[in-house]
């Protein structure tokens, strides 16, 4: 009984990882071969079709963690290519979100811009990110 309960906990590990490796990939083609507004659009086909086509199979703290690691992985910096990741991947593991971008002001005068991901109003961030301060420009 202990083995099957270890067996099916390595084998959620596996998918949820396989799952984030897909959503990478997808983001890097969605970047690469479309414009940032069609990108936009084919993102929110993207994750409609899964959204219809699944249910939520795990926690979205889980779902965060991973992802993550896989961004981190892939040596993923930039915000709106990581939320646009986690946007496909909690889609097809049933979780609706929106990706939001903000600027904001810093000390210097300059603006800055970021992406972060909302699930039902709620901010998703990592325990270091920041996002108050930024006025919202967009929300995907």
């Amino acid at each position: 009984m202990k083995y099957i309960k270890l067996i099916k906990l390595f084998l959620s590990f596996i998918a949820i990882n396989l799952i984030s490796v897909f959503g990478v990939i997808l983001t890097h083609i969605l970047f690469y071969f479309f414009t940032f507004d069609k990108m936009i659009v084919k993102t929110k086909k993207i994750t409609s079709f899964f959204l219809n086509n699944f249910k939520k199979r795990r926690s979205v703290g889980e779902i965060f963690y991973r992802s993550r690691k896989v961004n981190e992985l892939f040596c993923i910096k930039s915000c709106l290519k990581i939320a646009i990741s986690q946007k496909i991947i909690y889609s097809f593991l049933g979780h609706h979100i929106d990706i939001v971008s903000g600027v904001k002001k810093t000390k210097d005068n300059l603006v800055k811009g970021h992406a972060w991901i909302e699930i039902e109003g709620k901010k998703i961030t990592r325990l270091n990110e920041n996002v108050s301060g930024y006025i919202e420009s967009f929300r995907i």
